[in-house]
């Protein structure tokens, strides 16, 4: 079920990129795919799935890396939370019309845990950046 080719080279299998709070670039095994989320309104946000391949993809590697993003994708049997967390939190968020929601990511330290690479120093160097970007 999550058979994969190794195609670029790099013996990597894993690789997902936030590139802003709504965008997202992954590479899961074979499946190549960008995410959206397109607030469209207080109450309502979409969620944008493009799923890429290459030109020169022969017809069974196409049929992979759709069996793949079926997997991972927006109602995939892996990941299916990832669809719909966006809007659990909204809804949430808006639970009292007169509160303000915070949601700390656990600290504002971006150093590196020691001796091991799980680490969540990247995302909240991510988020370091956003909330600078945000600043009026």
């Amino acid at each position: 079920m999550m058979e994969h080719r190794l195609e670029l080279g790099d013996n990597i299998t894993n690789a997902i990129q936030t590139v802003f709070p709504t965008l997202v670039v992954q590479q899961i095994l074979n499946a190549l795919a960008v995410r959206q989320l397109v607030p469209r309104g207080p109450n309502e946000s979409e969620l944008i799935w493009t799923v890429l391949g290459f030109e020169d993809d022969d017809a069974s590697m196409t049929e992979l890396r759709l069996k793949v993003n079926n997997l991972v994708g927006p109602a995939g049997l892996i990941s299916m939370e990832d669809g719909c967390v966006g809007g659990w939190v909204q809804r949430n968020a808006r639970a009292d019309p007169h509160a303000q929601t915070i949601m700390p990511m656990g600290g504002r330290s971006v150093e590196p845990s020691e001796g091991s690479r799980v680490t969540e120093a990247g995302v909240r160097g991510f988020w370091k950046g956003w909330r600078e970007c945000m600043k009026i």
